[in-house]
C-alpha cells in the first residue's frame, strides 16, 4: 500500500497492480477487490509456478527455468513498456 501512496505523493499518472503467485479464482478475485477498494486497477496476473522456485533452486535464472510463467511475465512487460 505505502508504493501506491508514494506514487500517488509524487503525481505518478497511473499506478496499478499485478497479482503474483496467483493459484485460483479465489486469490484472483481477492487482489481485484483488494485494488478495487483502494482505487488502482489490475493489469495482469503471474500464476504460481513452482518451476520458479526449483530453477531458483539449481541457480537458473527466470529466463533459464523453462516456467510456464515466463509467458504472463512477458505479456505484462510488453504491456507495461509498451
Amino acid at each position: 500500500m505505502r508504493t501506491i501512496e508514494l506514487g500517488r505523493e509524487l503525481g505518478v499518472p497511473r499506478v496499478v497492480a499485478l497479482s503474483n503467485k496467483v493459484r485460483d479464482e479465489l486469490d484472483r478475485r481477492t487482489v481485484t477487490a483488494f485494488a478495487a477498494g483502494h482505487g488502482f486497477e489490475v493489469v495482469g496476473e503471474i500464476p504460481f509456478d513452482d518451476e520458479l522456485r526449483r530453477g531458483d533452486q539449481r541457480r537458473l535464472a527466470p529466463l533459464d527455468s523453462g516456467a510456464a510463467a515466463l509467458e504472463s511475465i512477458g505479456r505484462l512487460a510488453a504491456l507495461l513498456v509498451g
